[in-house]
Parts: structure tokens; C-alpha cells; sequence
């Protein structure tokens, strides 16, 4: 097998990278989720024993290691494949050769490509491999509900109406419910395209999406949080943390990930999402640049869990404590609580802070969407939290109800 390298769009400025393999007269290319400037790829071509496929000038140095853990790995696992593999073992490979920079300790598990075209749960058991874990979060539960028997045909109306009611009796809400129940369709829609089965019951299924009532921070309120000067160490690293993420918009898993060289000659952060492989370019705040150089060119070390409990405490500490009336729901019922605004926030607030207020502030929506990822226009108004009487005052502001 031959394992190269390209570039996707050579004559952009920035590129992302795909991987390409050929054997026996096949052809599988994938995205590795990296991108860099044109002018600085060198191609395929071996510097001494060592390949350096980017220049040094790059500002991400890990990009020729990753490139080349994903070539051997490829190339090791065709060396331990008896006979020819098809598009779709290949594939698998990519895949997990991709995943493993981020997660070494994962051992590759070879999906049985024959077995999935009879078996809905072994699909989605290959399927979850080559994304997110809440994919294997759907798996478990699915293997919980039914075992590793559920064929293709298995997955009609009947087991929709079954699987959704198991879900309530454990206590979930109607928006977890139709979350699994989403990648559920995903699955059965991406088996169908590869002719695995002809059930389309799965048409049928009913995807909740109930309003969420998340709440965002607004400018006077941030400003009274940074602005702050008693705090110890830790809570400074907590409150450093958080700003990261409203002058970014990011999910915690790329802005804790932050780091100087993420950040251009220009004032560009460019980094890639976690979550979807996708690059992101945004520039970089006044504060982004203070809070990196003064944690020594990176994000400040806080788990996730302490951060969500910290900064609640951080919020109430500076005076946040407006009701706020949220609809929830348990087994399926809905109800209203009320909380105070403090007890709200959370790691992913920040990100629907910065979205709320570069939105706010004027700034296109066609632009947020490129720096948040949202790929409609309909659920990045979803997204961020505007109310009517703001979203009045804008308008107020509007040259149009100026005349």
C-alpha cells in the first residue's frame, strides 16, 4: 500500500491536508482534520531519513509528527492484513490512524465488514469508532436495550415507540431522547446509502428538540467579572479560563487546547475543532493574548468538572443572581423550576456568550457561524440567547427606525 499525502485546495492560502492511499488498483482519501498555508507544504519528499512534509516556519509544530503516526500506522496495518482489503477496511483504518494522535491508549478493533451488512448494532458499533463518544454512549444504550442481536429490520416503528419509552423509564429528558434517537436515523440512513437494507420505518422517528432556557453573560456582567481584583490564583486561572472561551466562542475542549502558537504573525488563532475536524480562524482579543502570556503560552490548567464548579461560585461571588424560570423535563414530563442565574452557568456558557454578544454587537451572522460552526442559519438563531426586548432595542438602534 502507498500512503501520500495533498493538499485539498492548493491554490487557497490555507489548505487542509488529506491522506491518500492506493493499492491493487483502489483509491481511499480522507481530511485529517489538519490544515496548513500553502506556501509552506513541501509535499511528499524525505529530508534526509527524516519526512517533513510542512516547513518549520509552520506555527504548529505537531503537524509532521501527526502526518507520520498516521502513515505508519496505516501502513502497519496493511502489512497485517491477510489478502486484499475493501474500500470500506481501508477506510476503517484511516479513520482510527486519524483518531489516534488525540487517543493513543485506543486499540484498533477491525469492524467486520461482511457482519454490518446483516447487523444494525455491529454497524453502529464500527460507526461510533470514527466519532464523538456520545456515539458510544447511543451504543451502550442501545446494547442495554435490545443486546447485540438488532438486525436492520429490527428497527421499525414499534422498536421506535419501545426503545423511547426504556429511555423515559430511566429518567431522561425528551432532548437526550431525541438526541440518541437522532444517531439512530444517522445510522440507519448511512446503511441504507450502502444498499445494507430497504427499511425506511426510520423516516417515521420523532426527533424531541423541545427550547432549551440556557442563559449567556452579558457585557456589563463580564466586565464586572474581569474586571475584579480579589481573586486568589486558582479562581483567577478559572476566571482566565472562561474568557477564553466567551472571546472565542469555542467548546471547552478547544479553548482549554489554546496556546500561543495557535496564534499567527497576523493576530489569527487557527486551531481545529475537536468535536467536528473542522479549522477554525478567528482573531485573537486583546485579553486572549494577555491570558495566554500569562500562563506561559497556554490555556491554564483546570479540569472540566472543578471549572464548572468554580465558576458557578465566581458568578455568584459577583452578583449574579437573577431568577431564572427553566422548563425541564424527567420521563418524558415537563416542568418549571426556578433557578438562579449563577447555578446556570457552566464550561459551554462562555461559548454561548461570545456567540450572544459578537450577535449583539452587529457582527454578520454569516461570520459568526464560520468561527461557532453551526451549519444553519436556523440553529445558530437557535443557539444564541437573544430576548424580545433586546432584540427590540437592536432594532431601535437600526437606521431603518431612525427615519
Amino acid at each position: 500500500m502507498k500512503i501520500r499525502f495533498n493538499l485539498k485546495t492548493p491554490k487557497e492560502k490555507i489548505s487542509p491536508i488529506r491522506v491518500i492511499c492506493s493499492w491493487s488498483g483502489n483509491e481511499v482519501s480522507a481530511s485529517t482534520g489538519m490544515f496548513v498555508p500553502t506556501k509552506l507544504w513541501l509535499g511528499n519528499k524525505k529530508n534526509g531519513k527524516k519526512k517533513q512534509r510542512v516547513s518549520d516556519a509552520h506555527y504548529d509544530p505537531e503537524v509532521n509528527i501527526r502526518l507520520s503516526d498516521i502513515e505508519n500506522i496505516l501502513l502497519r496495518l496493511s502489512t497485517e492484513f491477510q489478502g486484499v482489503p475493501s474500500k470500506e477496511e481501508v477506510k476503517d483504518w484511516v479513520s482510527y490512524a486519524i483518531r489516534h494522535f488525540n487517543n493513543p491508549k485506543e486499540i484498533y478493533r477491525p469492524g467486520n465488514v461482511r457482519n454490518q451488512k446483516d447487523s444494525f448494532i455491529q454497524f453502529f458499533d464500527s460507526w461510533r469508532n470514527k466519532g464523538a463518544k456520545s456515539r458510544t454512549t447511543a451504543y451502550n444504550l442501545l446494547i442495554e436495550y435490545g443486546g447485540k442481536k438488532l438486525t436492520w429490520n429490527d428497527i421499525d416503528y414499534k422498536f421506535y415507540r419501545n426503545f423511547v419509552d426504556f429511555m423515559f423509564s430511566k429518567g431522561n429528558s425528551r432532548n437526550y431522547v431525541g438526541t440518541i434517537v437522532k444517531k439512530i436515523k444517522t445510522v440507519m440512513r448511512e446503511g441504507e446509502k450502502l444498499g445494507y437494507h430497504s427499511n425506511r420505518a426510520y423516516l417515521n422517528f420523532e426527533v424531541f428538540n423541545d427550547p432549551v432556557d440556557n442563559v449567556y453573560l452579558t457585557e456589563e456582567e463580564l466586565d464586572r467579572i474581569w474586571s475584579r481584583q480579589d481573586y486568589s490564583a486558582r479562581e483567577r486561572k478559572v476566571v482566565d479560563m472562561f474568557f477564553l472561551g466567551v472571546d472565542t466562542a469555542a467548546r471547552y475542549s478547544d479553548y482549554s487546547r489554546l496556546k500561543l502558537n495557535n496564534i499567527d504573525d497576523k493576530g489569527i488563532i487557527r486551531f481545529v475543532q475537536e468535536k467536528t475536524k473542522d479549522p477554525v480562524l478567528l482573531p485573537a482579543t486583546a485579553r486572549v493574548l494577555d491570558i495566554l502570556q500569562r500562563n506561559k503560552g497556554k490555556a491554564p490548567t483546570v479540569c472540566e468538572q472543578y471549572f464548572n464548579r468554580e465558576i458557578k461560585k465566581i458568578c455568584k461571588k459577583n452578583g449574579l443572581t437573577d431568577p431564572i424560570f427553566k422548563t425541564v423535563s424527567n420521563g418524558g414530563q415537563k416542568y418549571t423550576i426556578t433557578k438562579e442565574k449563577w447555578e446556570m452557568v457552566s464550561s459551554h456558557t462562555a461559548r454561548r456568550t461570545g456567540a450572544t454578544n459578537m450577535y449583539k454587537a452587529g457582527i454578520p451572522t454569516l461570520a459568526i457561524m464560520k468561527v461557532t460552526g453551526h451549519t444553519s442559519e436556523s440553529s445558530f438563531l437557535k443557539y444564541i440567547k437573544i430576548s424580545k426586548e433586546e432584540n427590540a432595542r437592536m432594532l431601535a438602534e437600526h437606521p431603518y427606525f431612525k427615519k
